[in-house]
């Protein structure tokens, strides 16, 4: 028999608990809502040797919703086939692509925990006479250029039979929602404030696309170089037959012409795609014109055209994710993060507390689509051997991050160095290309999944995806005095009031499961707690 004390925090436990389902739910509906895009991947056997195993691909896809539906229209794809969708909070607004921004305030990095990110797992089918034309008005209502895509292309309507979803939209790492969890919400917005900082991005204004029309090196380059944010495809290391996809921050210098075409990424150890690459390091890399300040007209990304439109340069770094390895190129990376993601800074001081690495990618083959008539001619060699020449980009800033000499928390200022021959801001990364095929023969025109992509290896699976992403309230630190200064008196106050509500509360939460169930069992020190 429980007391009376132990009965009503037993209670207050579980309602809180339905509650943070509840919203966990609805904030992955409103994410899939708001976006129209996201980058799916899925894995395919390598052709033409069988020892090799699958590898992941992915592409960037469109997509349609209604009451949580999901629809693509992919090219000549007529079978069934189990993927993911990885969608990022960083993609909604457009006002805020430029300085790598997220959240209500735009205070957010895209790879802070709260900035929402959402992976959504399952079986992807060509949609039946039923279900066919239902699923072409929802990708027309989102995507009205689709009407307008040519009919011998071979476009099929697919539907996603979701059944799994992982996202981290807080503090306290990121975990799994049951389908019905996310099926039976409302798509409603929790978001999460940010911190002020004291150093920000110089924000004078974007420089817009070069002219690269028969520089298809230095296209691939600055596409790179100006995304803040990529989606890292891995094989699944529980799932078999699986590909996950999560969101990072990436950076290739401290601007367009500081690149070296390796982009920079950084895992902490209990994310569920560092589990991935130290299981198999095989890795793709997606970046889109679709998420780029330099790309938005009129509040409209790619200038108004559909992110799978031809137009909408995007490209695929597809290779194996290499652990930095010495103190030179962490320091540069480091000095990189500096530059170009003031709103995470433990990504310019050593990373998150929970340990990680630092890490680039061993380029194998590229996928890059620049415009109509299939994927452009790139060698790796091109690509990495390209130079960009400060004197043919007016605009684009000069820096160099080969003096970095570190940063301290206490004085939040970097030693990083910017020169203003040139106005406006550079994003970081650069990677190498090489010729890769998508899914979907002789689609290539519309970026479809390129040809020899009808085996779909078996992925592996997400075992791990339910431990903590990165927690990063120990590190995410606020600059400012006023939320540095703690009352004792109020400190004093809150410690006892809550240890005496929340004491029998958390005892009663090991006894009450319910709260658990449907997911994943997780270490504790990563429990999800997605929505505060």
């Amino acid at each position: 028999m429980m007391y009376p004390a132990m009965k009503i925090a037993s209670t207050l436990a579980l309602l809180a608990c339905g509650a943070n389902a509840s919203e966990n739910g609805e904030e992955a509906r409103w994410l899939v809502s708001t976006t129209n895009w996201g980058t799916l991947q899925w894995l395919e056997a390598v052709e033409g040797d069988e020892d090799a195993g699958a590898v992941a691909q992915s592409m960037v896809a469109s997509y349609g919703e209604s009451d949580g539906r999901i629809f693509y229209y992919l090219p000549s794809i007529d079978f069934e086939f189990k993927g993911s969708l990885t969608l990022s909070e960083a993609a909604v607004d457009p006002s805020q692509f430029d300085g790598a921004k997220c959240g209500p305030d735009g205070a957010l990095d895209p790879e802070d925990p709260r900035c929402a990110k959402l992976t959504i797992s399952g079986t992807i089918s060509p949609c039946g006479d039923d279900t066919k034309e239902f699923g072409l008005q929802t990708l027309y209502a989102s995507h009205p250029q689709m009407e307008s895509w040519p009919e011998d292309h071979g476009f099929i309507v697919h539907e996603m039979q979701i059944e799994q979803l992982w996202m981290i939209a807080n503090y306290g790492g990121g975990g799994f929602l049951a389908p019905q969890e996310y099926t039976t919400a409302e798509p409603i917005h929790h978001p999460v404030q940010g911190f002020p900082h004291f150093r920000q991005l110089m924000e004078d204004g974007v420089a817009p696309r070069p002219d690269f029309t028969n520089d298809v090196a230095g296209h691939a380059r600055w596409l790179v170089a100006k995304s803040l944010w990529t989606t890292v495809s891995t094989i699944d290391s529980r799932e078999e037959g699986q590909a996950f996809g999560n969101i990072r921050s990436v950076v290739d210098g401290g601007c367009f012409l500081d690149s070296s075409g390796l982009p920079y990424f950084y895992l902490p150890s209990p994310d569920p795609t560092a589990i991935d690459v130290n299981a198999k390091n095989s890795i793709v890399l997606s970046f889109t014109e679709a998420a780029l300040a330099s790309r938005v007209l009129d509040g409209a990304t790619c200038g108004g055209m559909d992110a799978m439109d031809p137009t909408c340069a995007r490209i695929n770094l597809v290779g194996t994710a290499k652990e930095l390895d010495g103190d030179e190129q962490v320091q540069r990376a480091e000095a990189s993060f500096a530059a170009q993601h003031p709103r995470a800074e433990w990504l310019s001081q050593g990373g998150a507390h929970t340990g990680g690495s630092y890490y680039t990618i061993d380029i194998e083959s590229i996928e890059f689509l620049r415009n109509y008539g299939g994927y452009a001619v790139l060698t790796v060699e091109d690509y990495v051997g390209w130079e960009p020449d400060a004197e043919g980009y007016d605009g684009e800033e000069q820096c160099s991050t080969s003096d970095w000499e570190g940063s301290t928390i206490e004085d939040n200022h970097s030693s990083y160095h910017t020169h203003d021959a040139h106005s406006s801001n550079g994003d970081g990364m650069g990677e190498e290309y090489h010729e890769h095929d998508g899914m979907g023969e002789g689609h290539h025109e519309h970026g479809g999944m390129g040809e020899g992509h009808h085996e779909h290896g078996e992925m592996d699976g997400e075992d791990h995806h339910g431990y903590g992403h990165e927690e990063y309230a120990e590190e995410y630190e606020s600059s400012t005095d006023e939320t540095k200064s703690i009352s004792i008196g109020s400190f004093a106050l809150g410690t006892a009031f809550g240890f005496v509500i929340w004491g029998p509360t958390v005892a009663l939460i090991v006894y009450h499961k319910s709260c658990g169930r449907g997911r994943h069992e997780v270490a504790v020190e990563y429990k999800p707690a997605m929505m505060a």
